[in-house]
């Protein structure tokens, strides 16, 4: 009955006086007594900050099971009375019959929560929990849902189907009926909430009187789903099979009451078992414990116990996590798992925060969390202002340093490369013109960006030097003034620039400042008032164009001292256009300007040991051949840096100047030995020393080094002998890479010109006329302004007799020397060509002449026999014009060696070449004076020839038996016997010295032929000599003699042969004996004649 059950329910003293300190009635969930807000132990647990409604409305479970009194009745009322629960107590088997002790009941110490009931009518929320008689039926059952969990009747004694677990709430028809006999949970409309009332408000305020803290369990009418479920369907058959066995299918209220007497009685047992084991100690603690927890978690953990949703042992496992007072942490971990959902300490958006402080405002900013979120936004809005600023500060110097610069230097480098590729047409062209136009619109498009560029102005100022235009130099190195310097009617000559001394001191008038507004720049005209410079001289002059000089002193008013030494460059120039009055020049020519402009350097540049400027002013005396003066100065550059290139290459090539003065190598294989073996810096060398320096090695008597000047022509270091060094200095040339020291443009060793010049004078000088014909073509190609590789090409042609190709290039050589004199010293290579003697030209032109009419017939070869042997017109049978036409050519000839000689004292030729033209070679001379007199010889003129061939050295006589059987011959002719006999008998020995080194005679092979039959006609003339002194003894022998060597060739020497029969006739006939006077045209021999 309801007595039993009462007292086996362990929960029906939560709402006693004991625990909870109600004073209202005896039964403890009785509705009679409502407790208030300190009654309630989870009167915290309201809504999260929602103001409570007072309308019924308001409570999501206030009509559930239709409850009479809905403004005020307990949410849990129902339990214990009413239509569907039995309203009368002697049925509620939760009834309060025999309150139990707080040894009987677990959660006896839960009014330890602070909250004391109130007598209020209002209803305890516990209270009817268990309560009803008709409820009884409502639950039978085999066993209440969710066995073992002790806190199931926290919650109304909804039992579970006798299955245990499959309970499907929505599996009863919703139109069984409502009727409060058949609804198992039609009492559920007694758990309806006060109008008003919020029991979960003081989650976020404090409880009043009438809020229930567990209102939000009870649905309202709205909200009721199981109203629908019709009435007439008591069964329970869709919950649980074990309904229909023991109701036949049919609810039966009276059987339920008992069913469920025995269910709370079970239930009873079980949770004794767990009161048994708690003491107040721990039931506090576990009060302490919950309060403590995060408002989430404290609603998970009540959630969790009401709902009867953990197992018996879990939920002796979550009270021992509470009870050892375990972290919200833990207690959510046990519940997830537990439950088999996440459980979380705090919820996002919720009233408290994480430790359960109530969330006054919901801003982020104002959490821990929130101000390290500010602290980080304030952190990166700093950061990003300093980054905005930087890339502020930093794009703007950045673009006024580096992509301004830039935009202006591809204008300016743009303009440069137009002067140089100007350079290449010829003066006064319309392409010329049209380059230059274009270099300017490039420098104003730059100067629009960036004015006043010193750099740009001194290399625009370099590069038009440099293609000869002087005026547009000047303009940008200086500047120009109105009136210029020494052009003022008021002022002395002495301040023009090709007279003054000193360098000019400028400043910007009194009262001007500078204002490039009043200048031309960017192709503007500019303002026409201008600003005034005064120098020392205190002439006022109107700045027209403002160049790196100007622009350094007064809009810079700084010393710099590339200008410095670009104008000293500019004013020692040497090209003939710049010195030449005839040509133009000569306006800007002052040697002493310049080196005082080198000078300034060491002084306002205040670089006292300058190394380009001391090389600059070496370089003006070595341009004046003061070769003293010039080693002095690349001393000092040396005595500082020892290692110095400069310095080292300007000494070696002074020294090798002073050689072809005075023909001592010695300064220069010793210096060069130093440079290489001592310093090791010969790599570093220019490209022009180290070609000068090859051809040096190239043109070296090794013979005369260890005799004249005592010089081991073998270098001790390297083991290497004098000759051999030409070759590798040309291979180091091709390997190397040179940066031009005023304009930087790179240049490589393998386009060099010059380089290819020496290769090939080094094989033609070890007669490899292939390889040294295709370096000469090589040079030629890649410098349009070099004659003198045309003319070797040219020279090579003619010993091959190929005397058209070499007319062609010869006329190519004087057209190139012509067109490109007058920029001769433009560049450092430059003095090779000036140095060349064109005289060579003209005499190689003549020489073409000369040897294709040197022959009798046009068929005849002077490298063989019988073309070698040429008698003069006066031994000749009777010419026909062709012959007499060929004659006349050779005598033609005669103007161009005559040419070529006087060109060596031209005094109208440009005073740079004059200066350092060189004499022609001594092999060029020795040919040019056999051919003169050979020439002479030919028409008969012997004392003409004998005049012309009296200038040979006894060497070149002693050398060339050719010279001396001319000269025998000439002797012979003009009465002078003695002399002719020594000359014919130097000969013979010569000769005959020739025939033991031969073997036995070839009469195929040209050299023989030429020994033996030279060797002939000596013996046959010194015989006519002989028997022009009356020695016919020795006449008649040399006639045999003369006879017997021309049979060892196959030959018969006719004339020896007539003078041996006519020897005791002609004193009767009155004839002279006849001589073998034929003459090779050639000083050379044949054999060294085919070998080149």
């Amino acid at each position: 009955g309801g007595t039993d059950a009462g007292n086996a329910d362990p929960f029906a003293d939560l709402g006693g006086g004991d625990d909870f300190g109600a004073s209202g009635g005896d039964d403890p969930f009785s509705a009679g007594s409502a407790p208030t807000s300190d009654a309630d132990p989870f009167a915290d647990l309201d809504d999260f900050g929602s103001t409570p409604s007072s309308s019924g409305e308001s409570d999501p479970f206030g009509d559930l099971g239709g409850g009479t009194d809905a403004g005020n009745a307990d949410p849990f009322a129902d339990l214990g009375g009413g239509d569907d629960f039995g309203a009368s107590g002697g049925n509620d088997p939760f009834s309060a019959g025999s309150a139990p002790t707080s040894d009987t009941d677990p959660f006896t110490g839960l009014d330890d929560f602070g909250s004391t009931p109130s007598s209020s009518g209002e209803s305890d929320p516990f209270g009817d929990l268990g309560g009803g008689t008709d409820a009884g039926g409502d639950f039978g059952m085999s066993e209440p849902a969710g066995s073992g969990d002790s806190f199931d009747d926290f919650m109304s004694s909804e039992p579970s189907p006798a299955s245990g677990g499959d309970d499907d709430f929505f599996t009863q028809p919703l139109d069984s009926g409502s009727s409060s006999d058949s609804d198992p949970f039609a009492d559920f409309g007694d758990l309806g909430t006060p109008a008003g009332q919020d029991p979960f408000s003081d989650l976020s305020s404090s409880s009043t009187a009438s809020e229930d803290p567990f209102a939000d369990f009870v649905p309202s009418a709205e909200d009721d789903t199981l109203s629908d479920i019709p009435a007439s369907e008591p069964s329970f058959d869709t919950f649980s099979a074990d309904l229909g066995e023991d109701s036949g299918g049919d609810f039966d209220s009276g059987n339920s009451f008992g069913l469920e007497a025995d269910l709370q009685g079970l239930a009873s047992d079980e949770k004794q078992e767990i009161d048994k084991g708690l003491k107040d100690e721990e039931l506090a603690i576990i009060q302490k414990e919950i309060l403590r927890y995060p408002p989430t978690l404290r609603r998970a953990v009540i959630d969790a116990i009401v709902q009867d949703r953990l197992t018996t042992r879990d939920q002796k496992g979550l009270l021992e996590l509470i009870k050892i007072e375990s972290s919200p942490e833990e207690i959510a971990d046990f519940l997830s798992g537990a439950l088999g959902e996440t459980v979380s300490v705090s919820q996002r958006g919720s009233g408290f925060s994480k430790d359960g402080v109530p969330i006054i405002s919901t801003d982020p900013i104002y959490t821990k969390e929130g101000l390290q979120r500010q602290r980080k936004a304030v952190r990166r809005t700093v950061f990003a202002i300093a980054a905005t600023l930087f890339l502020v500060v930093g794009g703007t110097l950045f673009y006024r340093n580096f992509i301004v610069p830039n935009q202006a230097a591809q204008y300016y480098d743009q303009g440069l490369e137009l002067i140089r590729e100007a350079g290449a047409y010829p003066k006064n062209s319309e392409s010329r013109k049209k380059k230059f136009m274009e270099a300017e619109d490039a420098f104003a498009r730059g100067e629009n960006i960036l004015p006043n560029h010193l750099k740009y102005l001194n290399l625009y100022g370099m590069e038009y030097t440099r293609v000869e235009e002087y005026d547009r130099a000047f303009e940008k190195l200086f500047g120009k003034v109105s009136p210029d310097f020494g052009a003022g009617p008021e002022e002395p000559s002495s301040n023009a620039w090709d007279k003054r001394e000193k360098v000019p001191i400028i400043a910007l008038a009194k009262g001007q400042i500078w204002d490039n507004s009043k200048l031309p720049l960017a192709g503007k005209i500019g303002n026409e008032n201008r600003m005034v410079l005064v120098a020392q001289d205190g002439i006022l002059r109107k700045i027209q164009k403002a160049g790196a000089y100007i622009v350094m002193r007064l809009e810079k008013q700084t010393h710099d001292n590339v200008t410095y030494r670009n104008l000293g460059r500019f004013h020692s120039s040497i090209m003939p256009s710049f010195t030449e009055s005839s040509l133009g020049g000569g306006r800007f020519k002052n040697d002493q300007l310049a080196i005082n402009f080198y000078k300034q350097v060491y002084t306002d540049g205040n670089e006292p040991y300058d190394e380009q400027s001391t090389a600059g002013i070496a370089k003006v005396y070595y341009n004046r051949r003061e070769f003293g003066k010039a080693a002095s100065f690349y001393n000092k550059i040396v005595e500082i840096d020892p290692s110095s290139p400069a310095g080292q290459g300007g000494l070696l090539s002074t020294y090798i100047e002073m050689w072809k003065e005075d023909g001592n190598p010695q300064f220069v294989i010793n210096h060069h030995r130093q440079i290489k073996n001592n310093l090791d810096i010969e790599k570093k060398l220019s490209l022009y020393v180290l070609s000068k320096l090859a051809s040096f090695y190239t043109d070296l008597n090794k013979k005369e080094l260890r005799i004249r000047y005592n010089i081991n022509p073998v270098d001790q270091v390297s083991g290497m002998e004098v000759n051999d060094n030409a070759l590798e200095i040309l291979d180091l040339i091709y390997h190397k890479t040179e940066e031009d020291t005023v304009t930087g443009v790179e240049r490589e060793g393998a386009d060099y010109a010059e380089g290819y010049y020496q290769r090939g004078r080094y094989f033609s000088s070890i007669k490899e006329s292939i390889q040294a014909r295709r370096f000469f073509e090589k040079a030629a190609t890649l410098d349009p302004a070099h004659y003198l590789a045309a003319m070797e090409l040219a020279e090579n042609a003619i010993r091959l007799a190929n005397f058209g190709e070499a007319d062609k290039l010869l006329n190519e050589a004087v057209k190139r020397f012509e067109n490109y004199k007058q920029s001769y010293g433009a560049r450092e290579e430059d003095e090779t060509l000036i140095q060349g003697n064109v005289g060579r030209i003209y005499f190689d032109k003549a020489r073409i002449q000369y040897l294709s009419a040197a022959g009798i017939q046009e068929k005849d070869k002077i490298t063989e026999f019988p073309g070698k042997k040429i008698y003069p017109f006066r031994a000749r049978t009777p010419m026909d014009s062709l012959a007499k036409a060929r004659s006349m050519e050779l005598k033609n000839s005669l103007e161009g060696f005559t040419k070529a000689e006087t060109i060596q004292s031209d005094e109208n030729e440009f005073t740079l070449i004059r200066r350092w033209r060189t004499p022609l070679p001594a092999s060029i001379q020795r040919e040019l004076r056999y051919f003169k007199g050979w020439v002479d010889y030919m028409s008969g003129d012997f004392a003409a020839s004998l005049n012309e061939w009296s200038g040979f050295e006894d060497e070149d006589e002693y050398n060339h038996s050719t010279l001396l059987m001319g000269k025998a011959n000439a002797f012979f002719y003009t009465g002078q016997y003695k002399a002719s006999l020594g000359n014919y008998l130097k000969v013979q020995d010569d000769m005959e010295g020739r025939l033991l080194n031969m073997g036995l005679p070839k009469p195929d092979d040209p050299y023989h032929q030429e020994v033996y039959q030279t060797l002939v006609a000596a013996y046959n003339n010194i015989g006519a000599v002989y028997e022009k002194q009356g020695n016919t003894a020795e006449a008649l022998k040399h006639y045999w003699k003369a006879i017997e060597t021309a049979r060892k060739i196959n030959e018969v020497s006719e004339i020896a042969m007539s003078n041996k029969d006519l020897m005791f006739k002609k004193e009767a006939i009155g004839q002279d004996p006849l001589l073998e006077d034929w003459l090779s045209p050639t000083l050379d021999s044949i054999k060294k004649l085919t070998r080149e």
